[in-house]
């Protein structure tokens, strides 16, 4: 049973960082969540740089080359390497054009064609792995969080069953009378 919640977990985790990077340049809270996990993880797309593929703006497509655009072929800054340089300053917000351009002779091993100075790995590796890592700290979390929840909800419940229980002692001695109002 853990193993399938788990396996169903990270299937949610997938299909959710593969959307996000669909929606890259047309959500900016989406842009900013993904750029700050490729940053602080040292990732780049969902399993490896090439995901960006499937955003329209970095997709290395021919028509988009026809029509000039500098993205295309290329990955957020977010994916860059940071160097003794960009630590020192701001970063360097074209360092991802061109990453993934692909040359003509070897369109069977893409990932020879990546810059060195992009992240390699996929941002799910890194995901998987930090939650490994932090287990001790997350499932207690978890735990704690489902506690103080299920205390509200059985207090509420207990709030409702006694306000239904005043209000049915007031209808019944006359101490609180409902207004009709004749039309």
């Amino acid at each position: 049973m853990a193993v399938f919640i788990g396996r169903a977990l990270l299937n949610v985790v997938e299909t959710t960082i593969e959307d996000t990077i669909i929606l890259y340049r047309d959500e900016p809270d989406l842009q900013l969540l993904v750029d700050w996990i490729q940053i602080n993880a040292k990732c780049c797309g969902a399993f490896s740089p090439h995901d960006w593929n499937n955003n329209i703006y970095f997709s290395d497509a021919s028509i988009l080359r026809t029509y000039g655009s500098l993205e295309a072929g290329g990955v957020p800054f977010s994916c860059c390497k940071e160097t003794k340089s960009t630590m020192a300053s701001l970063s360097n917000m074209y360092c991802g054009l061109n990453a993934r351009k692909s040359s003509p002779l070897a369109l069977h091993d893409k990932s020879v064609f990546l810059r060195e100075d992009i992240h390699q790995e996929g941002c799910i590796e890194m995901i998987k792995k930090f939650l490994i890592d932090n287990m001790l700290y997350i499932a207690p979390a978890f735990f704690i969080f489902f506690v103080i929840h299920l205390f509200c909800l059985f207090s509420a419940c207990i709030l409702q069953n006694q306000i239904f229980e005043q209000q049915e002692e007031w209808y019944s001695t006359g101490k609180l009378k409902l207004f009709v109002y004749d039309q």
